[in-house]
């Protein structure tokens, strides 16, 4: 009579948040979660790249963006955190307070950029200058 119409089988669909170059690792073992193909896991990071993470597909050389591993190493080379300590550093230093921000958010922001700027243990000198930093983004004019 009627034959049974087959239903294509359902992957689940895992999408990946957009990058913008600051969670390599965190795509990393997302793409290899959903067990996908190679291609399809270039194609879905190519899609969720944003800011200047999507500019190294035009950037790079097409050699570099073809292949998931070329890509991989390409974003790593461009956004994984080595020589990005004199970045945090530089954001510490110029870091103003907001409008309409809380101090606990100030701060918050402040001990994460020393801590990213500054790797390692806390140290006398590392609270001193997160606490200039503080003080200098509250206002300048307080700054010694």
């Amino acid at each position: 009579m009627f034959e049974a119409e087959e239903k294509p089988s359902r992957r689940s669909v895992i999408r990946l948040p957009k990058y913008d170059g600051m969670s390599i690792p965190f795509l990393t073992s997302k793409a290899q979660f959903t067990k996908r193909s190679e291609s399809d896991q270039l194609a879905q990071l190519k899609a969720c790249l944003t800011s200047t993470a999507a500019n190294i597909v035009w950037d790079s050389d097409p050699s570099d963006v073809c292949y998931l591993p070329k890509l991989w190493r390409t974003l790593a080379d461009r956004f994984g955190g080595h020589d990005l300590t004199e970045k945090y550093r530089t954001e510490l230093t110029v870091r103003a307070w907001k409008p309409n921000e809380s101090l606990s958010s100030l701060y918050a922001d402040i001990k994460k950029l020393s801590a990213m700027g500054y790797p390692g243990p806390t140290s006398a000198a590392k609270e001193a200058i997160m606490r200039d930093c503080f003080i200098e983004a509250l206002d300048p004019d307080l700054a010694l």
